[in-house]
């Protein structure tokens, strides 16, 4: 991946799914770009202040698993803590992380649209540290 990366885009997609595509040049990096997807689709991050964090830590079977878990992971944390997201800190080691997600109390003026889960469907990881990573992810909306 060279110059100024895209974090991640949006793909078309069926109605009741959200479908996007997340990058990085290190696997930290597309674990925090996922994240930030996933939050924009619930809420308006540019809105969100980063003022509160919760640290988390997340283990999975290999790679695919443990961005999968993060996710699910960031869901539940917005609907546990009551609060959005809008910055993430990642840090993996073999198939565990640890994580800082920064945000403040959920707001109905921040709020956009009510994620019920990651899916399997279509959700795939690839890449390394010396091409890059892409993740694949579809919501279920």
């Amino acid at each position: 991946m060279s110059g100024e990366a895209m974090k991640y885009k949006f793909v078309k997609g069926p109605t009741s799914d959200v479908k996007f595509e997340a990058y990085g040049h290190s696997a930290s990096e597309l674990f925090e770009n996922a994240a930030l997807a996933l939050s924009s689709v619930m809420c308006s991050i540019r809105n969100v202040k980063p003022k509160d964090s919760i640290e988390v830590s997340v283990e999975g079977r290999d790679m695919q698993d443990l961005l999968f878990n993060w996710l699910g992971e960031v869901i539940a944390l917005v609907d546990i803590h009551s609060m959005f997201f809008s910055a993430f800190k990642v840090k993996i080691n073999g198939n565990k992380l640890k994580a800082t997600c920064y945000g403040e109390e959920a707001k109905p003026k921040n709020s956009l649209t009510v994620v019920k889960s990651v899916t399997y469907h279509d959700f795939r990881l690839e890449g390394d540290d010396k091409r890059g990573w892409k993740a694949a992810v579809v919501l279920d909306i």
